[in-house]
């Protein structure tokens, strides 16, 4: 029993780990340290994996919820390999390792004590992170961003206080626990780290982190009886109060912003909605079709909400435009076989079942609908902890029926397999940076390594850009060809911008004007794509087009008035007076 519980903390350590690392390699403002951060962490992820392999005493078992679970991995693996008939993606390589941390999760047989210990781990995580985002709000240590002081480790603060919100829930749960209660210095210390932690919440302002603790709280306090259903109306009629204090104290510009991204990936949706566009590829083409709904109308407000996003903001629609009604159609049935009358399954959820997993998934369920978590790899890790961690399903539903050396063997060349592949793709961003250093210095050899490189990171957007770049000079056509294979994998503004020069440097003007108006019409409220354009057709002497977008620029409303603004409006007004 001694060494059970042993193992077992050295588990829940490894699972703490790789949590606590997937935070510190998460984000950074610099472009080659935040690139090579991806590698860092799908080692940790997979070295975690192996070694819980290593360790385990039992075979694999998975549940219900297990193959519902590791049916969605498999899927959205599968929708990016047939949309790019490759293994050689970090997306796919990523979803790989994240199945196989989910198998080497259920290795893991904890008991309630072990739980705790467990959810205690992620709240000491959860403080460290609240302690350095302070840091950085307070000035004492840079975030490395103009916009914001506060970051933690993310790329802007919503996610920063979505995380903090994930762990109060589990604060909240061991708040209201009969131990906790019980012992005053036990119950201090959590009302300690409650406060604490809602002050780095409020300070993150993220409003979609704070709905998802109202919401967790409330069915916290429903659970255990202190709302009693009697006076549930009374609450209901006191939550729209919260709500509208949450919503309405940054203005609404942002939740109007998200209703259109919202609008226009759904019109989207109808035009591939079996299918899907395929995992990943939300953010590559969003502004695509963002572009083409202004092509053919949009009012004056959207058109002034409208921005550079690769983000939908909300979970369920982004899995629903990249899966299709296939991915939503797998998803339903698993759930119509998992909550179909099975006495078995229902004396296991609730004997085995937490009320903490219910806080948890409920806050994670508000939060994922206004806001982008699973982007971050540290909100998956935690999402398929809590998951996996639990009994929800009979314990032996699919068991892995061989002998525990060989399981141990086969998940770990599993592991090793992938992470030679990731060593493959790290040595590909290795010759990348340095091509990158030396294209100026030593040509020669920066052209062999970006050919090196190219053979490993093909479908890389950074690197095809960066590689079109050192093209662009001496070979335009081939820069050509790389700037548009980079659009298959990002949206990003400036791939236009460079296509529209060099279709319009080879002289095919139907291409670039193309390009010029995609560029215009994914913000039309911005005056730098109008002039770009009044410019193009000027170098055409293409008159009419020309006047028709001088009297565009004046007669667009400014959103955010600048000397740069009023010098492009002046340009206009010019080339107007002039014919």
């Amino acid at each position: 029993m001694t060494a059970l519980i042993k193992t077992n903390c050295i588990k829940l350590f490894l699972l703490t780990s790789a949590l606590f690392l997937s935070l510190v390699y998460n984000y950074n403002a610099d472009f080659w340290i935040q690139k090579e951060f991806e590698y860092y962490r799908l080692f940790f992820v997979l070295v975690t994996s192996a070694l819980l392999f290593i360790i385990c005493s039992k075979p694999v078992k998975l549940g219900k919820i297990d193959i519902l679970i590791v049916s969605v991995l498999i899927l959205v693996l599968l929708s990016r390999v047939f949309r790019l008939r490759s293994f050689n993606d970090i997306y796919i390589l990523n979803t790989i390792s994240l199945l196989i941390y989910y198998l080497s999760i259920k290795t893991i047989s904890l008991d309630k004590e072990e739980i705790i210990y467990y959810y205690n781990c992620v709240i000491g995580v959860g403080l460290l992170l609240s302690f350095y985002s302070l840091l950085q709000f307070y000035g004492y240590v840079d975030s490395g961003n103009y916009y914001w002081k506060m970051l933690g480790g993310f790329s802007n603060p919503a996610p920063l206080g979505g995380f903090i919100a994930l762990v109060l829930t589990l604060v909240l749960y061991q708040l209201f626990q009969k131990e906790t209660i019980q012992k005053y210095s036990r119950l201090l210390l959590y009302v300690l780290i409650t406060l604490f932690l809602l002050f780095v919440l409020i300070k993150s302002a993220s409003r979609a982190a704070m709905l998802s603790v109202l919401v967790a709280f409330f069915i916290l306090l429903l659970a255990k009886g202190i709302i009693k259903l009697k006076k549930l109306r009374y609450v209901l009629f006191i939550i729209p109060v919260f709500l509208c204090l949450i919503i309405f104290h940054k203005g609404m510009d942002s939740v109007y912003g998200r209703l259109l991204i919202w609008k226009i990936t759904f019109l989207s949706f109808l035009n591939n909605p079996i299918t899907g566009i395929g995992y990943g590829f939300f953010g590559a083409h969003y502004l695509d079709f963002q572009s083409e709904y202004f092509m053919n109308g949009g009012t004056d407000r959207e058109m002034l909400l409208a921005g550079f996003t690769e983000q939908t903001f909300n979970e369920s629609l982004k899995f629903l435009i990249e899966n299709g009604l296939t991915g939503i159609l797998l998803i339903l049935l698993c759930l119509l076989w998992i909550l179909k009358s099975d006495e078995s399954f229902w004396i296991c959820v609730k004997k085995n079942s937490s009320l903490a997993s219910l806080t948890f998934f409920s806050a994670i369920f508000v939060f994922s609908q206004l806001s982008f978590p699973f982007q971050f790899l540290s909100f998956k890790l935690l999402f398929l902890n809590q998951i996996g961690l639990q009994k929800y399903s009979p314990v032996v539903f699919v068991n892995f029926d061989i002998k525990n050396r060989l399981q141990k063997l086969l998940f770990c060349l599993v592991s090793a397999i992938i992470l030679f592949l990731v060593n493959y793709k790290y040595e590909g961003f290795r010759f990348w940076k340095e091509a990158s250093e030396s294209q100026f210095s030593n040509p020669e050899l920066s052209r062999t390594l970006y050919s090196n490189a190219a053979l490993r990171l093909g479908n890389d957007a950074g690197f095809l850009i960066n590689y079109a770049n050192s093209l662009e000079e001496t070979n335009p056509k081939e820069a050509l060809v790389y700037y548009e294979k980079a659009k298959l994998f990002s949206g990003a503004s400036i791939l236009y911008k460079k296509t529209a020069n060099l279709n319009e440097k080879l002289r095919d003007y139907k291409s670039a004007e193309n390009d010029y108006l995609r560029i215009h019409y994914v913000s039309p409220h911005l005056f730098v794509p109008l002039e770009q354009l009044l410019d193009f057709y000027n170098r055409k002497h293409d008159a009419n087009k020309s006047a028709y977008y001088a009297k565009k620029i004046l007669e667009t409303t400014i959103k955010v008035p600048s000397p740069e603004v009023m010098r492009i409006k002046q340009k206009a007004r010019n080339q107007l007076t002039l014919k």
